[in-house]
């Protein structure tokens, strides 16, 4: 007998993490949070996430790019594009964790969502992105458009490698609409941490003593 399980359908305006859950991580802060919320994450071979940046009139490299003419800088396009995948980083991090502690795997978004706004899954999510840090580089940045104050920007990153040297490697794109405003490489380097050294091999570390 052939069991078949039909996963939950995933609505349009789903959300797996709201701003006041990014509020909560910590990873980045206002006035430097350039992503709003995560709507989709999908995990296996190449994990990929989906993120969105609203693009506020108000926000202050406005008054000086350009006066008259304001344009979001293409370096803070690259931002969204690093803060997405971080928040990716997290996320994998997140599943690992829990599935070494339950004996279960999130293969759902809705279950994965309801993991991370549990009790348990926000302190786990918080002790998570408190023990990251490292290194951010983009590659073969190439811009297509401008983003102007109002647009909606959705951001996708793809983890394609990771490689020798424990550098992440993503396919990353920003569209407004349909149009594809800026796509690349970007590459970064992470290694738990405590306090203000880097600890390179923590867990083992933990299990020996």
């Amino acid at each position: 007998m052939t069991t078949i399980i039909r996963k939950k359908r995933v609505a349009k305006d789903f959300v797996l993490i709201e701003p006041f859950m990014l509020q909560k991580l910590a990873l980045f802060r206002q006035p430097f949070m350039m992503v709003d919320k995560v709507i989709n994450f999908k995990n296996g071979e190449r994990p990929k996430i989906t993120a969105i940046k609203t693009v506020a009139s108000n926000e202050p490299h406005f008054t000086g790019h350009f006066p008259g003419f304001p344009v979001m800088p293409g370096v803070l396009i690259a931002e969204t594009f690093g803060q997405t995948s971080e928040y990716m980083n997290v996320i994998l991090q997140f599943i690992d964790d829990y599935e070494m502690e339950h004996d279960d795997k999130l293969e759902d978004l809705h279950e994965l969502k309801a993991a991370i706004h549990s009790p348990e899954g926000v302190k786990r999510l918080e002790k998570v992105s408190a023990n990251l840090m490292g290194f951010l580089a983009s590659q073969d940045l190439k811009f297509r458009g401008v983003v102007y104050p109002g647009d909606v920007l959705e951001i996708t990153s793809e983890l394609f490698l990771v490689d020798a040297t424990g550098f992440n490697h993503f396919n990353v794109e920003a569209r407004v609409g349909k149009k594809i405003v800026c796509s690349g490489r970007m590459s970064n380097w992470r290694q738990i941490h405590t306090g203000f050294g880097i600890q390179e091999n923590k867990l083992e570390n933990e299990e020996t003593i």
